[in-house]
């Protein structure tokens, strides 16, 4: 804060500080005989202080601010860093999901390919055998198969175009049936 100078010297120099300065002034008035006149040089001087005091008590209002203002930027740079590791989370997470789903349909492909490759070979064995006497029910097997085998592609398809977390539930709903029609 600011100097307070001894009584006496502000009496000697001003007025306007003796006034500032004492409380009691109601009670007791200076004299025009103890109180010398002020000169220009003590006027200015005078007007020199209350500047200085007025300019000091701006400059610790706008410290109060600016120190307000650095707190708040320091939290918003804590909210942002927050937002970005939430997002990058979620970016990795999709990320999994997609490379999961990939791992689904790769599967699903092969099971068909292998489903193709079995019903080939059955073809060449009832070529060079003969009608079997499950024959019908292998071939009405085969047709099953192949339809639902043809709803999956279907479904597949449709799942290309919906988002990850739908598709993870549809491919889990046909293993789900695959599974209760094998039984």
């Amino acid at each position: 804060m600011g100097r307070v100078l001894p009584l006496a010297i502000i009496m000697s120099t001003n007025t306007l500080w003796a006034h500032l300065l004492r409380k009691d002034t109601s009670v007791s008035q200076p004299s025009q005989a103890s109180v010398p006149a002020l000169s220009a040089h003590e006027k200015t001087s005078t007007s020199v202080r209350i500047l200085l005091h007025d300019t000091q008590a701006n400059v610790e209002k706008f410290s109060e601010r600016v120190g307000q203002l650095i707190a708040n930027v320091m939290d918003t740079k804590q909210e942002l860093l927050d937002v970005k590791k939430a997002v990058k989370n979620e970016q990795e997470r999709f990320s999994t999901e997609v490379y999961d789903l990939g791992k689904l349909c790769q599967l699903a492909w092969d099971r068909r390919l292998t489903i193709c490759a079995v019903n080939r070979s059955q073809r060449e064995i009832q070529r060079s055998l003969g009608n079997p006497a499950q024959a019908s029910s292998v071939e009405q097997l085969s047709k099953d198969t192949s339809l639902r085998l043809d709803g999956l592609d279907k479904r597949l398809d449709a799942l290309h175009l919906v988002s990850p977390c739908a598709k993870m539930t549809c491919m889990l709903s046909d293993s789900s049936l695959a599974a209760k029609d094998g039984l």
